[in-house]
Parts: C-alpha cells; sequence; structure tokens
C-alpha cells in the first residue's frame, strides 16, 4: 500500500514539471538570398568573402539637436528659477536618459547641483560637460570652466580654483 502512495505522489509531482505541447508553428525562416551588404568593394581571398566596412567621411562637429531634450532644458531652467529643484532634477535626468552624451545636460545639472550646495559634484559634473564639448561651443566650455572654479573655489581649493579661472579667462 505504502509502496503505491509513493509512486502516486512521484508521479503527480513529475506531472507537475512537464508542460504543455507547443500551439502553433515556428517562425518561419527568412531566406538572405539576394542580401548585399552596404560595402564599396567586395575582394575574394581563397573561399572567404571579405567585405570591408564603408566609413563615414563627414563626421558631424555638432550632434543633431533633440526637439524633447531642447524642451526638457526649457522646463529645468523654468523650474530652476521658481526654485523648484526637485522637478529640475527629474526633468535633466530624463533629457539625460534620452540624449546621455548632450554637454548642455550635464552642464544644466552642475549648475542645478551647485545650487542644491553640492559643490564637489557639480565641479565634476561640469569637468563631465567639458568632455562633451564640441570644438564650436566656446561659450558652453566657458561656462563649464567658470563653475569649476567657483565651486573650487568654495571648497576651498583656490589655486585649483584660479588654475581653472584662467583657462576660462583664455577663451574668447
Amino acid at each position: 500500500m505504502r509502496f503505491i502512495l509513493l509512486f502516486l505522489v512521484i508521479l503527480a509531482l513529475l506531472a507537475g514539471c512537464s508542460t504543455p505541447p507547443r500551439q502553433g508553428d515556428p517562425a518561419p525562416i527568412i531566406s538572405r538570398e539576394g542580401y548585399t551588404s552596404p560595402s564599396t568593394e567586395t575582394r575574394q581571398e581563397g573561399q572567404v568573402k571579405i567585405t570591408p566596412l564603408q566609413q563615414n567621411s563627414a563626421i558631424q562637429a555638432k550632434p543633431v539637436p533633440n526637439r524633447a531634450v531642447q524642451l526638457l532644458h526649457e522646463r529645468a531652467q523654468s523650474q530652476m528659477n521658481a526654485g523648484d529643484l526637485a522637478a529640475a532634477d527629474k526633468s535633466l535626468e530624463r533629457a539625460l536618459s534620452i540624449q546621455p552624451k548632450n554637454a548642455r545636460s550635464w552642464n544644466l545639472l552642475a549648475h542645478l547641483r551647485a545650487e542644491q550646495s553640492s559643490y564637489a559634484m557639480a565641479a565634476d559634473i561640469a569637468a563631465k560637460s567639458n568632455t562633451m564639448v564640441t570644438a564650436d561651443d566656446t561659450a558652453l566650455k566657458k561656462d563649464n570652466l567658470l563653475l569649476m572654479a567657483k565651486m573650487k573655489s568654495l571648497l576651498g581649493q583656490t589655486a585649483e580654483a584660479e588654475r581653472i579661472l584662467m583657462q576660462a579667462n583664455a577663451i574668447k
């Protein structure tokens, strides 16, 4: 009797582990026939066909502005002016999630951290913004440097602040 009961319990446990039969057909297999690689030339080496990658010779100097990010910048700026720093923080974090390499977003976030009295963080974020600034955006680069100098001064790092201030003043 115990043997039969044990057998039924094991059978019930194994039945719980089973999966239902698959419904429907599997996904169709698409043929790659006629597919061409975006290359300029193709050369044959042995039996292996090698196609070089195409290089983009025209690299943009300035990233294309994203309209949503621009609107978030405007919203964050007005929220900062109204004193709603928490809302401005959320707007800037959203802008950075859309376009993480936008130097202006990082600059605004640095100014926000300065308003929140996070001086070291503000200086670090302004420095990060400067790594993303394009060569022709000297106003943003100078603003970042001036903010960094002010933050370093508030942190008591006067020598560093003076060095950064000299860099900022060298920008025309």
